[in-house]
């Protein structure tokens, strides 16, 4: 049990707590639907933006480094907290990779859904993102915006 506790407090692959929790706008710069947003805030940023909430077993080994892992996995990945941050061809591909996975049912992995089954996205949610996602890569790519 002593060993559990000690090997709680140390990060293998870093520390993603250290990265202070913001209230900063998810996805700041897309033009992004209150319905779109919701399901985003719900299902998505634990793994993918800075606004992760950790439950109580995360504190502890070994859960804490699988999910301090994973997280840190999702942001590298795609990280909606620093959306302005990346180039319009790097949010087109992004988007085009949300999309394919919200369609494909593989977002959130089954892994996680194993301790968060209400975060599986239902087919309707699938949509909604699958369409703002083709929705905000026209906006992107049309010549206005490239005028900007």
């Amino acid at each position: 049990m002593t060993l559990s506790i000690a090997l709680s407090f140390l990060h293998p692959s870093g520390n993603p707590r250290s990265i202070p929790s913001t209230n900063a706008d998810l996805l700041s710069g897309a033009q992004i639907p209150p319905e779109v947003k919701s399901i985003l805030a719900g299902k998505c940023i634990d793994c993918h933006s800075n606004q992760t909430h950790w439950p109580l077993y995360s504190r502890l080994f070994p859960a804490s480094w699988l999910l301090e892992r994973e997280v840190m996995q999702g942001r590298a990945e795609l990280n909606f907290s620093c959306w302005s941050e990346y180039g319009s061809e790097k949010q087109l591909t992004l988007l085009s990779e949300v999309g394919v996975r919200a369609r494909a049912g593989s977002m959130p992995p089954a892994r996680y859904l194993l301790l968060h089954p209400g975060n599986k996205l239902s087919a309707a949610e699938s949509m909604i993102i699958y369409t703002w996602t083709k929705t905000e890569q026209r906006r992107l790519r049309s010549p206005a915006e490239e005028t900007k």
